[in-house]
């Protein structure tokens, strides 16, 4: 009951830093603490051997050896491979056996498949939309599309002792500058989200990332670039 609760209470604890890092303009203190929160949630390190690939069903530290020599190294490959290739992994990697086939691939469907696509609001759909003037606020309109329709809305964490919603933040940065920050949660088919931001002063193409970042995955994270013109 104490592990439950001081569990429960130190993701509270996190997403309060990721507030207070990102008022700050802290882009890799917002980034580290939220990768904190990924870490608490799957009771894991960042840079563990196995990749997280042990946390699935009936992937063992033999199965993930072989696996990696296969060329198999992170949940993302597993989680994008079509059906017909990731059979062929796993029966290479010993597991045969259809029950726990299917009980492996059932999860794996289930993990969230995401497309991330941003651009300036307004803008024709291209790379960057019109300039925009120094100290202005402009906004990067960010949409979400789920990949697959099996997604589930609670995280995947075998050691979290109770069910966790999957959360998802939006951090727009450039260097070691936090621009923007939203969280959100995701629908099976598309999220639409808005970053606003205030223009730089100093006139100029600026390139600056998107990143979408889990508050429950190791791994999945995504990034993209805008582009935004300031004269």
């Amino acid at each position: 009951t104490d592990t439950k609760s001081v569990l429960d209470q130190a993701l509270r604890v996190l997403q309060a830093m990721v507030d207070v890092c990102a008022n700050g303009g802290w882009l890799h203190t917002t980034l580290g603490t939220m990768r904190l929160s990924q870490m608490v949630t799957q009771a894991r390190f960042l840079d563990d051997d196995d990749a997280g690939l042990t946390d699935l069903p009936h992937v063992d530290q033999r199965v993930c050896e072989a696996l990696k020599r296969k060329g198999v190294h992170s949940l993302p490959q597993m989680v994008r491979a079509d059906p017909e290739t990731l059979r062929g992994w796993l029966a290479g990697a010993g597991l045969r056996d259809g029950r726990k086939l299917n009980e492996l691939s059932g999860v794996l469907r289930s993990l969230p498949r995401i497309r991330l696509e941003v651009r300036p609001k307004d803008g024709s759909g291209g790379s960057a939309a019109a300039p925009i003037a120094p100290g202005e606020e402009g906004v990067v309109l960010v949409t979400l599309r789920a990949e697959n329709s099996a997604s589930r809305s609670k995280a995947f964490a075998p050691r979290f002792p109770k069910p966790k919603l999957a959360g998802w933040w939006l951090v727009m940065g450039e260097d070691e500058e936090l621009l923007a920050l939203k969280k959100v949660r995701l629908d099976r088919g598309s999220t639409t989200a808005e970053l606003a931001f205030e223009a730089p002063d100093e006139p100029g193409e600026y390139v600056w990332s998107v990143m979408l970042v889990s508050d429950s995955y190791i791994g999945l994270d995504q990034t993209a670039e805008v582009r935004i013109v300031v004269q």
